[in-house]
C-alpha cells in the first residue's frame, strides 16, 4: 500500500468503536494491499509483451491502474496475451507474404513496393492474405503475358506491324483467358499467312493460266482470312487450268 493508503486505513482503525469495524478494516486493507501486488505483476507483465507497442502497452497499464478488483486487473491481462499473440500472428504472415511477394519473378519492383506497403499497412491477417493472392494473381497474369509475348515473336510468317498489335493487346488485358485467346487467335493468323504464301506459289506456278486470272485469284487468296477459303480458291485456281490449256 501507498503511504497515503496507509494512512487513510490507520485513521479509519482510530475511528473505529467496535472489533468487528476495526477487523473489517484490516480487512479491506489487505484485499487493497494484494490488489496494488496484482496490478503491479499485471504492468510488469504487459511490458514484457514483445509484439505490442509502446502505445498499447501504456493504455493497457493504464485500465490496470483504474481495476477496482482482481478480476478486473485479469481481465486486462487475459486481453493485453490475446492481443500480443494476435500481433505476433499478424507480424508472422506479414513476414511471410513479404518473402513470398520479393521472390515472385514476373511482378516489377514497382509493383511489388506497393502491395509490400499495403501488407505493412494492414492491422488485419485476413488484409493481408487478400492482399498476397492479389499478388500471387498478378504474378501468374504477368508470367501470362511474358510467355505470350514470346510465343507471338517466335511466330516467322506475322510481319512486325502484326506483331506489335496482338502484343499490345496482351499488355491490355487483364485475365489468363483472355491471353489465350490472343495468342491463339496470333497463331490462327501466322498459319493463314503461311497457307497464303504456299497457294499464290502454287498459282504462280500454273502453267496454262494467264497473268491477269492469277492475280485474280492471288488477291481473293490475300484477301482470305482462313484456310478453308484459301483452299476453296486454290481448288477453282487449278479448275481453270485443264481448260487454259485448250
Amino acid at each position: 500500500l501507498s503511504t497515503k493508503a496507509k494512512s487513510d486505513f490507520t485513521a479509519k482503525v482510530a475511528n473505529a468503536t467496535t472489533k468487528d469495524a476495526v477487523a473489517s478494516i484490516v480487512s479491506d486493507a489487505k484485499v487493497a494491499d494484494a490488489l496494488v501486488g496484482t496490478k503491479e505483476d499485471a504492468k510488469s507483465t504487459i511490458d514484457e509483451f514483445k509484439f505490442l507497442s509502446n502505445t498499447v502497452k501504456s493504455e493497457l497499464k493504464t485500465k490496470v491502474e483504474a481495476a477496482k478488483t482482481e478480476a478486473d486487473v485479469k481481465s486486462v491481462v487475459d486481453y493485453a496475451t490475446q492481443a500480443n499473440e494476435d500481433a505476433k500472428q499478424l507480424q508472422d504472415v506479414q513476414a511471410e507474404s513479404i518473402e513470398a511477394i520479393n521472390a515472385m519473378t514476373h511482378l516489377t519492383q514497382e509493383q511489388k513496393d506497393a502491395f509490400i506497403s499495403k501488407i505493412n499497412e494492414s492491422n488485419l491477417i485476413s488484409e493481408v492474405k487478400s492482399i498476397r493472392a492479389n499478388a500471387v494473381t498478378e504474378n501468374k497474369l504477368a508470367e501470362a503475358k511474358a510467355n505470350a509475348v514470346s510465343a507471338i515473336n517466335a511466330l516467322t510468317h506475322l510481319s512486325d506491324n502484326e506483331k506489335t498489335s496482338f502484343k499490345d493487346k496482351v499488355a491490355a488485358t487483364k485475365a489468363d483467358d483472355a491471353i489465350s485467346s490472343i495468342v491463339s487467335e496470333a497463331k490462327t493468323r501466322d498459319t493463314v499467312i503461311a497457307s497464303q504464301y504456299t497457294a499464290v506459289t502454287r498459282i504462280m506456278g500454273l502453267e496454262y493460266l494467264s497473268d491477269s486470272r492469277k492475280s485474280e485469284f492471288v488477291l481473293q487468296i490475300q484477301n482470305a482470312t482462313d484456310e478453308s477459303s484459301i483452299q476453296q480458291i486454290l481448288d477453282a485456281a487449278a479448275s481453270e487450268e485443264p481448260a487454259a490449256k485448250e
